[in-house]
């Protein structure tokens, strides 16, 4: 049935694409392929120095994805790919002139900035999935996860080495993946997806080999078949023991002296591969992260913010559990006891389940372990479409929740894609009464060099819950759509133009109008590494039955044009609705503005200084303020080597709240956190850091001293000392 759906949308949707320009095809290229060579002697740096390299492992002919499309690369690029049966090598011999090269000592992934080389792999070869790995000119490593219909996932990490060194040419880097740290079907022989890729941030270039184009949607669809043989991989058993300690003194307004903290844990992560399928086990798993999440301006948001999963445990193939609607969120899953996972792929199946059992206190009339379970299975269906079906169920003293779904997705034509999710939850709460609601989504998009567009609809009843899921709104029928087309003039001074506009409408269940939006957008391309957005808004909100009427004009860009110092921020103007009014008084319209800078300096390799500032601003049009917020990081880090780091953040932020207008409490927080890191590898390292904190809060809130404060401000301070280790087993 699918099959016969795609067959007949192909037929619908096929020739969009080749009247994009002249002379150009939606259809993609076939394959090329690549052999493999088997060497008997590991190859070294020198060795791509010196491109000495089996013929048949050497590959030339990178070609630009963007700015160009299929036009030769600016500087010249040569790979070399060979295998001993238990490691591939790719080795990557970059020209580049000195004073244009960008690599900096840095920590693990933090490598965005840089020229970098990365290897694509598809080890199933059903162009669905692919691990990337990217290295700079001083080896640093970045593993990601890529996805169909995903974003690209960065928090994948296994175990791989890189050497690299720069040369009076440019660079060079030699990757060693063992395939151990892979996942594939079992046997000798194997076909794989390959792609070698670099970018060069100073030209805003990316090449490829082979040709990759956005003419057509996807990226494993476009790889090179590449054949192994004799490969081997044994036993692939894998423990990580880890103990954190954490010591702590606490004091507020009410005590005379400071009260001590402490907390002490200990825990083993166990990973056992067998060919396709991992299975990872936790007793009392390490579920903390030593970097505090980005800063985001919390005040005055009508929905929950998302901050993203960084929890070693959940990261491997978390696209498994990734459906249309984000019915699973990992974070939910706040502090379990024990936790199992399972994934893997075999035939045209994939397959992710998760186990766990949490001990987080629900809420204070019903404490105790929630029973947590996730199951999501995939079946292949053609070229890049597939049909899975998702459930999740959680079990604590609070109640019972269990949510069942299917999703599919659709690959139309070279270049349209659907993707669909229908899901039904059943939730019975504590006072035993019980709830039943849908989730369905739908949306088709397409995919190009030059026209884009998106059509989605939403639609979830009042009584949906996914309790697992990150699900800000519920009762709410919605329809939005994205047109974007793009012009690319190669210009020095001009890149690319694109004009976009995007818009929506939503509605509730009992048929009332809620809110729309509409959105001209212009992108602008300008030098090697200047964009620029200037975009209108002009919306209409419904909020605790109140209609209001919203605007705002804004200006964004971001430059990367020096080496050593990068620039981005943003300004915004308008009316917005005031969510936390004073007790008593409705929501209203205020004036809005919001501004963001972002400055990263550095000054030396291994010494980088990095600036974050938010300003968000309501207030009446007489000029009377309703609050000012002010959300600040300074970032320092000194990378001595590629595992050993020191990192310094100091987080500021401050409310300034008239009580008049405002339910927001006046106050300052200071957070100094330091950080000492020695990374081996992403399972074996060492955190020392203290964090120190001070909050003084305002409970009445900033209202002008002409009125005078009815409650003492409250004060605190906490300070912690922990240390945290863990190493790899491995056998």
């Amino acid at each position: 049935m699918v099959c016969t759906v795609a067959a007949a949308c192909s037929l619908l949707f096929g020739n969009t694409a080749a009247a994009q320009s002249p002379g150009a095809t939606s259809e993609p290229m076939s394959a090329p392929t690549l052999t493999v060579p088997r060497v008997t002697t590991p190859p070294t740096v020198d060795d791509v120095i010196a491109a000495r390299w089996p013929a048949a492992g050497q590959v030339r002919g990178f070609r630009q994805r963007v700015p160009g499309d299929g036009t030769p690369e600016s500087r010249n690029t040569v790979a070399f790919i060979a295998h001993d049966g238990q490691t591939l090598y790719v080795g990557f011999r970059c020209e580049t002139p000195a004073n244009m090269l960008r690599a900096r000592m840095a920590p693990r992934e933090d490598i965005d900035d840089d020229d970098r080389v990365t290897l694509y792999l598809d080890t199933f070869r059903n162009q669905q999935r692919a691990w990337a790995f990217s290295s700079n000119a001083f080896g640093v490593q970045q593993d990601a996860l890529l996805a169909e219909g995903e974003e690209v996932d960065p928090r994948f990490d296994t175990v791989w080495h890189t050497e690299a060194r720069r040369t009076l040419f440019g660079f060079v880097v030699l990757m060693k993946v063992p395939f151990s740290s892979l996942r594939f079907a079992p046997g000798e022989a194997h076909t794989w997806g390959l792609a070698l890729g670099r970018v060069s941030p100073g030209l805003s270039e990316e090449v490829f080999w082979p040709y990759v184009t956005n003419r057509i949607e996807g990226f494993t669809n476009q790889m090179a078949d590449a054949t192994l043989q004799g490969v081997v991989t044994g036993r692939n058993l894998l423990f990580v023991p880890y103990g954190a300690v954490t010591e702590g003194r606490s004091l507020d307004a009410n005590q005379q002296t400071f009260t001590p903290t402490a907390d002490r844990r200990l825990g083993m992560d166990a990973k056992a591969v067998v060919q396709a399928f991992t299975l990872d086990a936790s007793l009392n798993p390490d579920f903390s992260h030593v970097t505090p999440d980005e800063p985001q301006v919390t005040i005055n948001q009508r929905f929950e913010l998302f901050f993203p999963e960084r929890r070693p445990f959940f990261l491997e193939n978390a696209d498994y559990f990734a459906a249309t609607d984000q019915l699973f969120f990992s974070r939910r899953v706040r502090d379990p006891r024990l936790g199992l996972r399972l994934t893997g792929r075999v035939g045209g199946w994939t397959i992710g389940a998760i186990g766990a059992s949490d001990r987080a206190v629900e809420t204070d009339a019903a404490s105790g372990r929630t029973a947590v379970g996730v199951l999501r299975v995939q079946h292949d269906v053609g070229e890049q479409s597939r049909i899975s079906f998702v459930g999740t169920s959680r079990r604590g003293p609070s109640g019972d929740n269990l949510v069942v779904g299917s999703d599919v997705r659709l690959k139309l034509s070279p270049t349209w894609v659907l993707t669909a999710l229908a899901a039904a939850s059943d939730t019975r709460r504590l006072d035993t009464n019980r709830s039943r609601g849908s989730d369905v989504v739908a949306e088709l998009v397409r995919s190009g060099r030059g026209f884009n567009y998106l059509l989605s609809y939403l639609d979830r009843s009042p009584d949906f819950d996914a309790p697992l899921g990150f699900v800000p709104r519920v009762n709410i029928r919605e329809i939005e759509q994205e047109v974007r087309y793009a012009w690319y003039p190669a210009h020095r001074w001009l890149r690319t133009i694109e004009p976009a506009i995007s818009s929506a409408t939503n509605w509730n269940h009992q048929g009332q109008p809620l809110d729309w939006y509409i959105a001209p957008t212009l992108n602008l391309g300008l030098f090697n590494a200047l964009d620029v957005q200037l975009y209108r808004t002009e919306e209409q909100e419904t909020y605790q039955g109140l209609v209001f009427r919203q605007h705002a004009t804004s200006l964004d860009w971001q430059d990367a044009s020096l080496a050593w110092l990068g620039i981005s921020g943003g300004v915004s103007r308008g009316q917005a609705v005031n969510f936390e009014p004073a007790d008593g008084t409705a929501p209203f319209l205020a004036t809005s503005t919001d501004a963001s800078v972002g400055l990263t300096w550095r000054p030396l390799h291994r010494l980088r200084f990095q600036e974050t500032y938010f300003y968000s601003r309501l207030g009446l049009r007489d000029g009377a303020r309703v609050f000012d917020n002010q959300v600040m990081r300074t970032n320092t880090l000194v990378q001595f080597t590629r595992a050993l780091s020191v990192r310094a953040i100091v987080d500021y932020t401050s409310v300034v709240s008239d009580t008049r207008y405002s339910a927001q409490p006046s106050g300052k927080r200071l957070t100094g956190d330091v950080l000492v890191t020695y990374q081996v590898d992403p399972f074996t390292a060492v955190y020392i850091g203290y964090t120190d904190l001070f909050e003084n809060i305002a409970l009445d809130g900033g209202r002008p001293t002409t009125v005078g404060r009815t409650r003492a401000p409250r004060t605190s301070t906490e300070r912690q000392l922990f240390v945290k280790t863990s190493f790899a087993l491995r056998f």
